[in-house]
């Protein structure tokens, strides 16, 4: 059957274990005339199987200018490999055919902090400022303390002190009194605050129907008490909302994952970063799934605002629908 349906049946033949599939495979991928589709398919699957003579393949991938989703396709298979090449290779690339648009970037990171040697390296690039620290997402920074490495949680403190896991932020209490007061000394404007919360908010909440579906909708809370919004801006790990929890998923090879729990089976576990990405894992690949007691939902969301600016976001979060 595999053999009837030719290059189609590339994918069939390498879960089967056929080893003659491989070069033709290998093939398929680098040639960008093979359907694109396909090529994200076979990639997967190199990644699945775990075959070592694909790393430079799939390496050359995240040297072209190609399509984002197999870039991030490629980026996951290659978290497979404790490779040196690998995290050598996305370092090369990262400030060059690795874009900031479609999750690339992010996805790169994921992959590097996944393991803790590969999380060390990448810390020496924030160290020269070729990663950007105030790019990184912060759920990459939360999963290099994950690996419970001192000297890696040292140097990413000195980074990202706000991410630093902590029941409360020390300055809550203060900071939350001083926003009540500020936002009801004055008016906002409901307009201007709508692009402040697309460009601080959106890229993971929707409220009125625009923005993205990774955290809860906003829209049918308490939108109008100034306190639940303090509460869940300033300190978002107080209180994890059910569904969505974040979790931290520890394969057997030592490699780390997290994300949001969007659905788990007696057999696979899928999670959601904050780009919207679902990633599959196998529930044999795993040692140990665990709820996290830090949101995924970054502090500091309101650093750099003016009075204004703070009172027109607060002035759209409360608008009435």
């Amino acid at each position: 059957y595999a053999a009837k349906l030719g290059q189609s049946g590339l994918v069939l033949r390498l879960r089967q274990g056929d080893q003659a599939a491989v070069a033709d495979s290998l093939k398929a991928i680098r040639d960008t005339e093979t359907p694109i589709g396909l090529r994200i398919e076979l990639t997967r699957e190199c990644g699945n199987q775990e075959i070592l003579e694909a790393v430079p393949t799939l390496l050359r991938l995240l040297a072209l200018d190609g399509e984002s989703a197999l870039k991030r396709v490629a980026l996951q298979a290659l978290a497979r490999f404790d490779d040196e090449r690998v995290s050598a290779g996305i370092i090369q690339r990262y400030g060059s055919t690795l874009p900031a648009e479609h999750g690339v970037r992010a996805t790169a990171l994921g992959v590097l902090a996944s393991r803790s040697g590969w999380a060390a390296q990448m810390l020496d690039q924030v160290d020269l400022a070729v990663i950007k620290a105030r790019e990184t997402p912060s759920d990459v920074v939360s999963l290099i303390f994950e690996h419970g490495d001192s000297a890696l949680t040292d140097r990413a403190s000195q980074h990202w002190p706000e991410l630093v896991p902590q029941a409360t932020p020390p300055a809550h209490s203060a900071e939350a009194e001083r926003l009540r007061r500020l936002v009801r000394a004055g008016s906002g404007n409901p307009e201007e605050g709508a692009s402040h919360f697309t460009n601080r908010c959106a890229m993971c909440h929707q409220l009125f129907g625009k923005g993205r579906e990774v955290g809860p909708d906003l829209t049918g809370y308490e939108r109008e008490n100034i306190t639940f919004w303090l509460d869940s801006i300033l300190a978002p790990s107080l209180e994890l909302r059910e569904g969505y929890l974040n979790y931290v998923a520890t394969f057997e090879d030592g490699r780390k994952a997290i994300g949001m729990l969007r659905e788990r089976t007696p057999e696979t576990v899928t999670l959601r970063d904050l780009t919207g990405e679902d990633r599959l894992i196998d529930q044999t690949e795993l040692v140990s799934l665990e709820a996290s007691p830090v949101s995924l939902m970054p502090p500091g969301l309101l650093s750099g605002m003016s009075d204004q600016e703070l009172r027109d976001l607060f002035a759209w979060l409360m608008k009435p629908e």
